[in-house]
């Protein structure tokens, strides 16, 4: 899409591989924020069932801009599982509002975890919906040339 003028954003969750050369700007996207891959492959060290002696890497909130070696940030344990879609929607809504008043077309890619708990789906409802108003008010673009 980038050829084509877009400017992209994956923001939330990446299922496609945690390593170099695999991260979402590794794959065409121009920004990223969120975590490597699913919350339920994360390893976290306050969970109940962590081993402290496994010798694994915990999973951290990560940023990458094309062509730039992703930056790994604050471990992804209780505490930020408690904010990240609300921070994923932040990135995303400033992306799209950054993007609309450069007059660039772009695509975001907003994917979150599944909600947990009735208290999370609400804080993501709230999210989608503060998303929704926000894009109500960015001019609309056509691709389509008028004949």
């Amino acid at each position: 899409l980038s050829d084509a003028g877009y400017a992209t954003g994956m923001f939330g969750k990446w299922h496609l591989g945690d390593a170099e050369g695999r991260y979402p700007t590794d794959q065409g996207f121009d920004e990223w924020y969120g975590i490597p891959n699913s919350s339920d492959q994360a390893f976290w060290p306050d969970s109940d069932s962590f081993q402290k002696d496994a010798g694994v890497e915990f999973t951290r909130v990560m940023t990458s801009t094309r062509n730039q070696k992703p930056k790994k940030h604050e471990v992804y344990g209780s505490v930020k599982r408690a904010t990240i879609e609300r921070e994923i929607t932040d990135y995303a809504i400033e992306f799209i509002a950054r993007k609309g008043r450069q007059k660039n077309h772009f695509l975001p890619i907003y994917l979150i975890r599944k909600p947990t708990s009735r208290l999370m789906l609400i804080q993501i409802l709230k999210a989608q919906r503060a998303m929704e108003v926000l894009l109500m008010f960015l001019p609309r673009r056509t691709h389509m040339s008028e004949n």
